[in-house]
């Protein structure tokens, strides 16, 4: 099995641990994923929005005071998501109410947010999806608070069970939504189904049903059942989260005790159908003391509209029974949809336990009216609350009003009541017209504030409907409700102000009017809204704002949209599984390592600040993985890859796009930005070559087979000696160019890297000039390139104009320089829109470069500068000077690479756990020399004595020291041969002071090239054949940090040092680095 590794990183340039560790008492953790699933909830088969595969999602359970911990990973693809905590008061943590718009900004695609916060009262509660209509596309569930141990509640019970009762659309939400934002409206219409705790039953001979979409067979939609033991009693935890409906709810034959309400224990009353509606919670006390021979109907029935929607039926089981049995009766016909006066009933009934619930302050400090109705803005259908229709601003209220941004939201104060006197409710409005804003209600902290939801007739005639109401991050008392047009002169006379019941969702009839009162001590922003989802879409809603100025600073996991772009810092969650496949990248099949299928892997991209999370399983089965994040700094272009053994050239690499925080800009403008990486490709197996690479005789990999331009190539398979079905050119997709496809007259910004593992590279387009403009992550003063060098491990970023005939398409082209090779060029398509992105180019691809031509990469180098304003001068003197002298040598007849004759052998034991821990026995301890014998050696011939020494021993450098690397190269053990190497530094950033060809001459070199002024910043740079090159950095990162050469044969023989600095400084390393060497002994099991 592979073993799940998670690494993150801060590209603020510090260090994120595990995200959590083992779950301390009172933390209950949930990990999450969100995402589409094909469900058959009632037998028709529609897309689900499901949480870890399953709707109603896990049901949370947690202790009083407990933490609740929700890792939440957004994989709906193209919908943002957030997740509101229903009936949790959220004291002290408002950001995570779930409230897009209001407490937060909703979670994008691809990321994973944490909601953290105390449920501080037992009971009942929900949570629901909080973004556009997606409650009702399956997102919700139930939360279940039980009291402290040792503590007993005021009514007994054997077994305790959640039942969630929601209702089910066949149309999606993104087709319900454009019908009520269209003109002409379209309603929603009526639910297909009810759901009993996510089951249902639809009629699948329905007519005109698509053939295979419903099957009545379908498990997934046989009854929910409800299984008792004779004699027993049973707390049904019941919660309404429909979209739509209010529902009844009764069990065949038997009666039930209500017992809470909303989390707050009420004075027991029996009811025979229980009236309950969305955002509602009940808790009922069954006994099951009818006839055990035989099962009885659970039934839900729509009430408050004149509904086509069935019943919703679920089995009440009497133990033995089977399960399955239907009961023999017909199910209960339940009361009329349109009789209210049970409905008021039950409402009335519902009265504070003693000593449970604390009676209202008996008067209020401000009493807020709000009538109900439905109204028109510009011909749309809107629902509206005195009048105004509300619309979520792009920034959420929270940040906004800690931040004083208010130009997000209108600053003008909604009103706190309506023309009582001369509006009728029980008619058509005179003037339907209504009034769009985002303004809030301003609340006085700690203040008494009463709420009166009055209702009145809609937009169709003798038509009132019900609405559920619901305040987030508060209980309200109940107080009263009535029939009519409430009268603020008489009817808070008959208030209940003994013992009112406390709710957090209550309704308000037809025509009629509730009453509520809460406390305004919760400091925050919070939504109060009608719990029909169409309702609040359309409108229905209000916002209170309530002492904000006393809470601490918000997460930054918040915000991210509409004004918050900018000091986003986020958490971006990768999960990835490596594995081998076969591939055909270049029409040749072989086994290639893939980052969940791909390769190249997918394109981390992500902000200045953010942390990355790489959750990586490796699935080799018999090979180690490490993933090394080439060049991670600051924002710019920058690479990923394998870094051990040699599988980076297994196709196991991609990139990395570090963005700008919005708002800020870059010193050049563009119109789109894509990314490109380089890379050849061999057909052996990396095991074959590394097999060679250590043999005597001695085996080189020779040159690649192909050239890939972003995984894609094309060998020439008409190759004598293939094996048939290997090769197939011209059918396989898999190799068919890459196309970059661009629009006329339109710049575009190219990030290119490279990760090939021998060859450097020229890169053209033909018929274009290309603009550098960073290289590395770093911006440089601009300058024209036709043809682009890159060496493995670089970036750069060109911009390029689409200023050619757009009637035809053009070569991207990629060649092999430095090296007198066999391996074709890699072309891909620059595709001028509209023509067709496969049709070829009428013309030869470009020559390119003569592969031997030095001069024109060395001027690529001294031409790059870096851009004034962007990188600071390098500090003009150093503290250490080391010359690398880079030699091909031999050891016991093994041919080696080596710098200053040291041929460098990895310990087993991880460098920076063995300098932490001081086992100074794992790796050599004599420090490797700071130079060669320049004198005496003789760059340009074969090596007198060839032979090398393995050591794996370390440059100690002083922290903050100023430290200059000379990269010397000389001759091979060929001769006439020095061959270019790309040399990679990790951990840094470093200026590129100066090439040269010949010997370094410490004396007189330093005076005569080094460019002190402008010089560009780095992370990887070349040292060209029997040439030098020097570079300066400072060591200021606590680390051990290698050093080596980027072709992956080379640094596989040898050919790399590795640094030390600051390791003191660093806190404990994270257990899930070790298990190997001497770490073996406290790995964490």
């Amino acid at each position: 099995m592979g073993r799940e590794l998670i690494m993150a990183l801060f590209l603020s340039l510090s260090l994120l641990s595990a995200p959590f560790a083992a779950e301390a008492a009172g933390i209950r953790h949930y990990k999450w994923e969100v995402k589409y699933e094909y469900k058959s909830q009632d037998c028709y088969k529609k897309l689900a929005i499901t949480i870890n595969g399953r709707t109603p999602g896990p049901t949370i359970e947690a202790q009083v005071n407990d933490t609740v911990v929700v890792e939440l990973k957004n994989s709906l693809l193209t919908e943002n998501v957030a997740i509101h905590w229903h009936g949790i008061r959220q004291k002290g943590t408002p950001w995570f109410d779930g409230t897009a718009g209001v407490t937060q900004c909703p979670i994008v695609p691809g990321d994973t947010f944490v909601y953290k916060f105390v449920v501080d009262r037992p009971g009942t509660y929900l949570y629901h999806a909080h973004y556009g209509l997606q409650r009702e596309a399956g997102l919700n569930g139930m939360i279940r608070v039980l009291i402290p141990p040792g503590e007993s509640e005021p009514y007994t019970y054997d077994h305790d069970r959640s039942i969630l009762l929601t209702d089910w659309y066949h149309q999606s939400t993104y087709e319900q939504a454009t019908g009520l934002s269209s003109l002409p409206f379209v309603w929603v219409g009526e639910p297909q189904s009810l759901l009993i705790h996510g089951k249902g039953k639809f009629d699948c001979s329905t007519p005109g049903l698509k053939f295979g979409l419903c099957n009545a067979t379908n498990s997934e939609c046989s009854p929910y059942v409800i299984t008792v033991v004779p004699g027993k009693t049973y707390r049904l935890r019941i919660g309404s989260l429909t979209s739509l409906a209010a529902l009844s709810f009764e069990i065949e034959g038997h009666t039930m005790t209500v017992v809470e309400a909303d989390g707050h224990n009420v004075k027991p009353f029996v009811v025979k159908n229980l009236f309950i509606y969305s955002g509602e919670t009940y808790s009922v006390l069954i006994k099951a003391d009818q006839a055990p021979t035989r099962n009885y109907w659970a039934v839900s029935k729509v009430v408050g509209r004149n509904s086509t929607t069935p019943k919703g039926l679920a089995i009440f089981n009497y133990y033995p029974n089977h399960p399955r049995r239907s009961p023999p009766t017909v199910p209960p016909v339940g009361p009329a949809w349109n009789d209210v006066a049970p409905r008021l009933v039950q409402g009335e009934a519902m009265k504070a336990r003693q000593g449970y619930i604390l009676p209202p302050p008996q008067t209020s400090d401000r009493v807020i009216v709000m009538l109900n109705t439905q109204n028109t803005i510009n011909g749309y259908t809107r629902w509206s609350v005195n009048n105004i229709s509300y619309n979520l601003p792009d920034t959420p209220y929270l940040i906004a009003l800690t931040d004083r941004l208010n130009h997000v939201f209108d600053q003008t104060p909604p009103p706190d009541g309506y023309d009582s006197q001369n509006y009728d409710i029980f008619s058509k409005a005179n003037n339907t017209n209504a009034t769009a804003s985002s303004s809030i209600y301003r609340l006085q902290f700690n203040s008494t504030v009463d709420i009166i939801l009055q209702n009145a007739n809609t937009m169709n005639a003798n038509n009132s409907e019900t609405h559920p109401w619901h305040l987030h991050g508060h209980d309200f008392w109940v107080m009263g409700y009535g029939q009519g047009k409430f009268d603020i002169n008489s009817d808070p006379k008959k208030y209940n102000l003994v013992d009112p019941i406390m709710k957090n969702t209550v309704s308000v009839q037809p025509y009629g009017w509730t009453a509520l009162r809460f406390v305004a001590d919760n400091p925050g922003v919070w939504a109060f809204h009608c719990h029909i989802e169409a309702h609040f879409h359309l409108g229905m809603g209000v916002v209170f704002e309530e002492g904000v100025e006393k809470l601490g600073r918000y997460p930054t996991s918040i915000t991210g949209c509409g004004d918050t772009k900018g000091y986003q810092a986020r958490i971006r969650h990768f999960k990835w599984e490596v594995k081998y496949e076969y591939k055909s990248q270049d029409c040749y099949k072989k086994l290639a390592i893939t980052i969940n299928g791909k390769t190249p892997g997918p394109t981390i991209e992500a902000r200045v600040n953010d942390t990355v999370v790489v959750e990586l399983k490796n699935s080799l089965l018999t090979e180690n993985v490490v993933i090394h994040w080439h060049g991670i700094r600051q924002p710019g272009t920058y690479l990923y890859h394998a870094h051990y053994g040699m599988q980076r050239e297994a196709g196991l690499n991609g990139m990395i796009r570090v963005l700008l925080p919005p708002g800020e800009s870059e010193p050049y403008s563009y119109d789109h930005d894509k990314s490109i990486l380089l890379t050849d490709w061999y057909h052996q197996s990396t095991y074959e070559l590394a097999t060679g690479l250590s043999s005597i005789p001695f085996v080189w990999v020779d040159e690649p087979q192909s050239l890939l331009i972003h995984g894609k190539g094309k060998f020439d398979c008409s190759t004598p000696g293939l094996k048939a079905g290997l090769c197939v050119n011209t059918t396989n997709p898999e190799c068919s160019p890459y196309i970059i496809t661009v629009v006329p007259g339109k710049t575009y910004r190219l990030r290119i890297g490279s990760l090939t593992s021998l060859a450097a590279l020229s890169f053209e387009i033909e018929g274009h000039n290309m603009t550098v403009v960073e290289a590395d992550g770093h911006n440089v003063e601009p300058f024209v390139v036709k043809n682009l060098f890159i060496y493995s491990g670089e970036t750069y970023s060109v911009l390029i104009k689409a200023d050619q005939a757009p009637t035809r398409n053009y070569w991207a082209v990629s060649k092999v320089v430095s090296r007198n090779n066999t391996t074709p060029n890699g072309l891909a398509i620059f595709n001028y829109y509209p023509n067709h992105p496969r049709r070829s180019p009428p013309t030869v691809p470009p020559v390119g470069p003569a592969w031997n031509d030095v001069a024109p990469r060395l001027a690529q180098g001294e031409a790059m500068k870096a851009r004034q304003g962007y990188i600071l001068p390098p500090p003009q003197t150093s503290d250490r000077v080391i010359v690398m002298l880079n030699t091909q040598n031999t050891i016991n007849g093994y041919t080696r690479w080596s710098v200053n004759n040291i041929s460098y052998n990895l310990p087993d034991t991880p460098y920076l756990i063995a300098v932490k821990d001081r086992l100074n026995h794992v790796f050599d301890q004599t420090p490797p020399p700071d130079g060669y014998d320049s004198q005496n050696y003789d760059i340009f011939s074969k090596p007198n004595n060839t032979n090398a020494t393995t050591s794996s021993s370390i440059y100690r450098l002083q922290f903050n020291s100023i430290v200059d690397i000379i990269l010397q190269n000389a001759n091979s053990m060929k001769n006439n041969t020095s061959e270019t190497h790309p040399w990679h530094l990790h951990g840094h950033d470093f200026w590129v002071i100066g090439y040269g060809q010949d010997k370094f001459d410490i004396n007189s070199d330093p005076k005569k090239y080094y460019n002190l002024v402008n010089p560009i910043m780095k992370n990887t740079v070349s040292v060209q054949p029997y040439g030098w090159t020097a570079l300066r950095f400072v060591a200021n990162n606590p680390g051990v940090w290698a050093f080596h050469c980027h072709i992956e044969a080379h640094f596989y023989l040898g050919m790399g040092v590795v640094f030390e600095e600051g390791v003191e400084m660093l806190g404990r390393y994270p257990t899930s680095i070790t298990g190997c060497g001497d770490t073996k002994g406290y790995r964490r099991p």
